[in-house]
């Protein structure tokens, strides 16, 4: 019976474990990696059962004689549920390094196997053993915030294991990634530039073949150069492909990602306070297709729909641009005048809701894995502002129409203290104002007989405060209303 598998045999993860299975994808596809051999995945009691039979072990030794290394072997993990897809088990099994003795390599793949929890296969790695000057860990993409557009790298001078076992944080920083050029920082480690742009441009190709973003273990030894030693996929960025109403049942399906974005929480907050909100829609997707993953949007509308606002959530900007728009059904927008100079402040108008979310979706995955949208309902309220609390004071601005009118139309403003006296108002004459119907911005002016000074009265401010203060207790936050 054959135990060992060598570099570019049917390695399979079932069979030989996800290390196994990823070092074979590299070597095939012509990466530098340690010489290795793949013992094919048992249980413990599998391996205590043949660990001293002639065959195994008369195997082991001539592949150790092939080797023939003065720095030993590496014995490595590879278990069926290691290096996958859906999780990465990185650093949960044991590793036995600069083993030389064929006695201690027996016992070290014994200890391997024996680091599986019950019931899971694991197989083994058998590797030349490197001694490089340098080590360390490239994720192809931010692992934290899934942008394309930087490559997280992490050094250790000598051995990697320590910086994978987190007993050693080595040195981290940021290759950047623009126009397909590699923009390297400044820093002070025994590692050249050259190096740093052959490790971000192996780990962008490898990215690219394979559809998802990559970690790779790395090390770099002056006579061979840059060798990978493993290689796996992040699996801590993606997310389920879904469409939710933001409200708190479907709180569990929101990752955390998201769910603290100030958009979401406040939702959140609101319906637990019983305060009115328009209902919002939260479009959450992966950026591994080339087409919107969504073949369309079965959203309901409420009574007071008269548009939709789309924000993109995440990434929170692309190209350092907030991303947002306003969609509706234009034939229903009643004959006012086209603000033309709030027009510029959304993108390109799109026939349909669909439509926009899909050209969202295409301009993300150039620079991000995941995508969420959220869509929002838009009212016509008669007045819209914003209130703020700054230490023990309330600020509250507002004037008739939308409050995408601020910087246009000039606001009415009050500061109030927390018993509701007003310290300070500043009510201001309106002769025209903004509306964000069915997509459109539209500008209305007003009749001499129609244009008055945009006033509350203490009573509509006692009451904006007592609706909002609930919130103001948890978080410190800046709220638009309508009125």
């Amino acid at each position: 019976m054959k135990y060992f598998s060598t570099l570019g045999s049917d390695i399979s993860i079932e069979k030989f474990g996800g290390k196994a299975y990823w070092l074979n994808w590299l070597y095939a596809n012509k990466i530098v990696i340690p010489e290795s051999y793949f013992l094919f995945s048992m249980l413990p009691e599998e391996i205590n059962a043949v660990i001293n039979q002639v065959d195994f072990r008369g195997e082991l030794i001539n592949i150790c004689d092939k080797i023939n290394n003065e720095n030993g072997i590496a014995i490595r993990s590879s278990a069926i549920c290691e290096d996958g897809k859906q999780e990465s088990k990185a650093g949960n099994f044991l590793t036995c390094l600069f083993v030389k003795n064929i006695n201690d390599i027996l016992e070290g793949i014994q200890k391997v196997i024996s680091s599986t929890p019950n019931n899971i296969k694991m197989g083994v790695v058998i590797q030349k053993m490197i001694n490089p000057e340098i080590s360390g860990i490239a994720f192809s993409s931010n692992p934290i915030n899934a942008s394309k557009k930087e490559i997280i790298v992490s050094t250790v001078s000598g051995q990697g294991e320590k910086l994978v076992s987190g007993n050693d944080e080595g040195t981290n920083f940021i290759i950047e990634v623009k126009d397909e050029q590699f923009i390297i920082p400044k820093i002070n480690i025994n590692l050249s530039t050259s190096i740093l742009y052959e490790l971000a441009k192996l780990t962008k190709q490898v990215e690219k073949k394979l559809n998802f973003p990559i970690d790779i273990e790395w090390c770099y030894d002056e006579k061979v150069g840059l060798i990978i030693l493993q290689c796996r996929p992040i699996t801590t960025i993606f997310i389920k492909n879904q469409i939710v109403k933001i409200t708190n049942e479907f709180m569990p399906e929101i990752p955390n990602k998201l769910i603290n974005s100030d958009k979401i929480t406040l939702r959140l907050l609101a319906e637990n306070q019983k305060i009115n909100m328009s209902d919002g829609y939260l479009v959450m997707c992966n950026c591994t297709s080339e087409d919107f993953p969504f073949s369309s949007i079965d959203i309901t509308r409420s009574i007071n729909y008269r548009g939709y606002s789309v924000v993109l959530l995440y990434p929170t900007r692309i190209s350092k641009k907030v991303i947002r728009s306003f969609i509706g059904d234009k034939n229903n927008v009643s004959k006012v005048t086209k603000c033309h100079r709030y027009g510029i402040r959304s993108l390109p108008d799109y026939e349909n809701l669909y439509a926009c979310l899909e050209t969202y979706y295409k301009r993300v995955k150039a620079e991000s894995w995941i995508c969420s949208i959220i869509i929002q309902e838009i009212y016509d309220p008669l007045y819209t502002g914003i209130i703020k609390k700054s230490e023990s004071k309330y600020i509250i601005e507002f004037a008739k129409g939308h409050f995408v009118s601020k910087g246009v139309v000039p606001m009415s403003s009050y500061i109030l203290d927390e018993q509701f006296n007003i310290l300070f108002k500043n009510e201001i004459m309106q002769y025209r104002h903004i509306g964000i119907i069915e997509g459109c911005t539209l500008e209305y002016g007003c009749s001499d007989d129609d244009s008055k000074v945009v006033s509350l009265p203490e009573k509509e401010l006692k009451n904006i405060i007592s609706t909002f203060q609930p919130i103001f207790k948890q978080r410190n936050v800046t709220i638009e209303f309508g009125i």
